[in-house]
């Protein structure tokens, strides 16, 4: 039997990040520093928890090109910092996502919408699902003229479908700001079960 339960997300998860490029490392890193602060203090602006925030990545990496005779050049160090945020008030979204990018950050990716108590919703499909496996045995008991019996297997499987709707990112290079604050859809989850 297979079953199908839907929710609407109560939870949506995004990742900010600023990059920082520079010949002298110190500046490099001054200059990420007070970019990511910013981005923070959006959070903060927007009642963002502590709890809800985690540092994922912090990197310096040298950065260098590759010359004509096969050699490298260095071309500055590169500092970068994401913070994956947990955002619980949808209406909250659009103003974190243009506020991070007017702060300072230059990557925005994976947004997506679930559902924090997935079990009440995933035990709904298993409901369903195992209705229609007994309704189906049923009816293949009486077509065959026989008697059913003790269950003596059962086995689950099933998934949840999340929408996943398009990052907003910011110019790679550092740019932009001051554009509108995206419209960002939030759909709704299925959960399916298989009995």
């Amino acid at each position: 039997g297979e079953g199908k339960a839907f929710a609407a997300p109560d939870l949506a998860q995004v990742s900010l990040s600023v990059v920082s490029d520079n010949m002298d490392l110190k500046q490099a890193q001054t200059s990420n520093t007070n970019k990511m602060n910013a981005v923070l203090g959006t959070l903060d602006s927007q009642g963002i928890a502590k709890a809800d925030r985690q540092t994922r990545e912090y990197s310096i990496t040298p950065q260098y090109d590759w010359t004509q005779n096969g050699g490298q050049r260095f071309k500055g160090y590169q500092v970068s910092q994401t913070v994956d945020v947990k955002i619980r008030d949808f209406s909250k979204i659009s103003a974190i996502l243009a506020g991070a990018v007017s702060g300072g950050a230059n990557q925005v990716g994976g947004l997506s919408f679930t559902v924090e108590n997935k079990d009440a919703v995933q035990a709904e499909a298993r409901d369903k699902a195992i209705g229609q496996a007994k309704a189906k045995a049923q009816t293949l008991s009486q077509q065959l003229g026989i008697h059913l019996g003790a269950i003596v297997d059962f086995s689950e499987g099933g998934n949840v479908s999340m929408p996943r709707p398009m990052a907003y990112a910011a110019d790679m290079m550092g740019k932009g700001g001051g554009a509108p604050a995206p419209q960002i859809e939030t759909g709704q989850n299925e959960f399916d079960s298989s009995v």
